[in-house]
């Protein structure tokens, strides 16, 4: 069940940290050593190169104030009977991270919150919004080996439309908390190689409390770097267990007396590929493959597998900025019929467009826009439904990079 619709984390992506789990692809695997060297202003390929007593360090912050106004189709991701409203969001993003001249070790923190109200229909639409923490910090005990923990703290308050395996789906509210922890350990000897392990552990709290689960699991990857290309290979093995939820029959009865458990299996492999311009201007395009598959071990209800397909591409200019986002997904069920009358197997598809640009103004200030279409098509009646919005605002931006 998705909990949070973040962006890439600022200082995650500089420190190649262990970070949040909505879009990890983007904040993992850059080449840490040579990129923290370029900030602190210290010739990457000079490894001889002191700049300052091993006490020594800096500290860098970058932030970001958002208002914008817009017009939202179908708030709640309905398959007929849809709200349309007017709607003003307030978005905060913060990052500081800490950076030694001996680079023996780093430190993180970011923050993230955002807040939506709509202006129409207000008997029914609430406000929503999240806001989540993040804490981490690295050590380098050899130059090769890194081992780092990232902590998470989280809460949400959102309309969420029909991704989840229960026999009634709908449109829904959820609340809820989650934290998280990470240690990871990251090994890279001499060359464009590297070898990742972690072991991530999640606890999530819902209202109504019986969706509550534990997660914990094991996590291996193996990268690759050059100049302007990166590929990342992923698995992580997790087991769920739901504190109150119960095993289902292949009719979707309830097991009484039953736990739920998920054993999950995700793969991933991604690439990024930065392409400059010139001096001021540059592409960047991003692609990631992903196949996981949940499997409860017991009456199979909740068995499925889902593949998808996630892209990007973003200019980065002096005055201009753009960046189109794409995605999708197909889910298969193994058990989940669409109906007790139907025996044809559950299924459905998603996907999704998102175009954001921005035009600066000033050193700090920029004009912002976004446009937005999600769609998810099922073999079950009524599942679908189609999402669009767009808005505009303007952003104040603080930073010392």
């Amino acid at each position: 069940m998705p909990l949070l619709r973040l962006r890439p984390l600022r200082c995650l992506a500089i420190l190649s940290l262990a970070g949040p789990p909505a879009r990890a692809e983007d904040a993992s695997s850059l080449d840490d050593a040579t990129l923290d060297r370029m900030i602190l202003g210290i010739d990457p390929w000079d490894d001889q190169t002191s700049v300052g007593p091993a006490s020594s360090f800096a500290i860098f912050q970058e932030g970001d104030l958002t208002l914008s106004t817009g017009w939202r189709e179908n708030v709640l991701f309905a398959p007929e009977g849809e709200l349309a409203s007017a709607y003003s969001r307030v978005e905060v993003d913060w990052s500081a991270f800490a950076l030694p001249y001996n680079e023996r070790w780093s430190a993180f923190v970011s923050v993230q919150a955002e807040m939506e109200t709509f202006h129409h229909h207000r008997e029914q639409l609430d406000d929503q919004g999240f806001a989540v923490a993040v804490l981490g910090g690295e050590v380098r005990p050899v130059p090769e080996l890194k081992l780092g923990l990232t902590g998470q703290a989280a809460y949400s308050d959102q309309y969420f439309g029909v991704a989840v395996t229960d026999i009634l789906t709908e449109s829904v509210r959820i609340v809820s908390t989650q934290w998280s922890l990470r240690p990871q350990a990251t090994w890279q000897p001499a060359g464009r190689w590297r070898l990742g392990a972690s072991a991530p552990l999640e606890w999530d709290e819902f209202d109504p409390a019986s969706e509550n689960y534990a997660q914990s699991g094991l996590a291996a990857s193996f990268g690759w770097h050059g100049e302007r290309l990166e590929c990342d290979l992923s698995h992580t093995r997790s087991v769920r267990d739901y504190d109150e939820r119960e095993y289902r029959t292949s009719f979707g009865f309830n097991v009484v007396g039953s736990r739920l458990r998920w054993l999950i299996d995700e793969t991933r492999l991604a690439a990024r590929l930065r392409i400059p311009w010139d001096a001021e201007r540059a592409w960047r395009l991003r692609a990631s493959l992903g196949w996981r598959t949940v499997a409860d071990g017991e009456q199979g209800y909740d068995d499925h597998a889902r593949g998808d397909v996630r892209a990007g591409l973003a200019y980065e200019g002096p005055l201009y900025d753009a960046e189109l986002d794409l995605t999708y997904s197909l889910t298969e069920y193994d058990v989940q019929r669409i109906s007790l009358l139907d025996p044809t197997l559950r299924a459905q598809q998603s996907g999704s467009v998102e175009l954001r640009a921005g035009r600066r103004l000033s050193g700090s200030w920029r004009v912002v826009a976004a446009l937005r279409w999600e769609d998810l098509a099922s073999n079950r009646t009524g599942d679908d439904y189609t999402v669009q919005s767009a808005r505009l605002g303007l952003s104040w931006n603080i930073s010392n990079l």
